[in-house]
């Protein structure tokens, strides 16, 4: 089954766009397979934070390209990704995300099952806990007053010592 992920690169600043585009289309080939068997980007932003100055310096580099993927890739593939990208020159860093929000957006529009999303909605601890009986402000008060008492008799004992 196929999740939504979503993988953020910082590319190496390479001398021209079509050997960027080559490197990108080289990570995209990783992610999908030969025939898209173990994945498919549904969207690449290039251009959200696009060219920017490093942190600190990576390999020589103080630029890079950011670029985000969106895609839906089989969890069982991502080490052979993962282990592709960490050889792969033109990428500096990477970063490799489960996209929650997504996936729960899509089992809710699947399933339209009102005790799945009910399940979701409340967990059972939370209602538990609000069912019990609130604690009476006079309990309060007297805890409060015997700790009081205790801190200033200790008080007492420190002073004449």
């Amino acid at each position: 089954m196929k999740r939504p992920y979503e993988l953020a690169f910082v590319f190496r600043i390479l001398s021209t766009d079509d050997e960027t585009q080559a490197a990108l289309d080289q990570v995209i080939s990783w992610i999908e397979g030969e025939n898209k068997e173990f994945g498919n980007v549904t969207r690449i932003d290039r251009s959200r934070f696009g060219r920017r100055k490093l942190a600190y310096e990576i390999d020589g580099q103080r630029d890079g390209l950011y670029i985000i993927i969106s895609a839906d890739v089989d969890p069982n593939h991502l080490p052979e990704v993962e282990l592709n990208l960490k050889v792969f020159t033109p990428v500096l860093r990477h970063l490799v995300i489960r996209d929650e929000d997504t996936e729960k957006a899509r089992r809710k529009s699947d399933d339209g099952d009102k005790a799945a999303v009910e399940a979701e909605e409340e967990p059972a601890p939370v209602a538990e806990a609000a069912a019990e009986e609130p604690v009476a402000e006079e309990e309060v008060e007297e805890v409060v007053e015997t700790e009081a008492e205790d801190s200033a008799e200790e008080d007492d004992e420190e002073s004449e010592s």
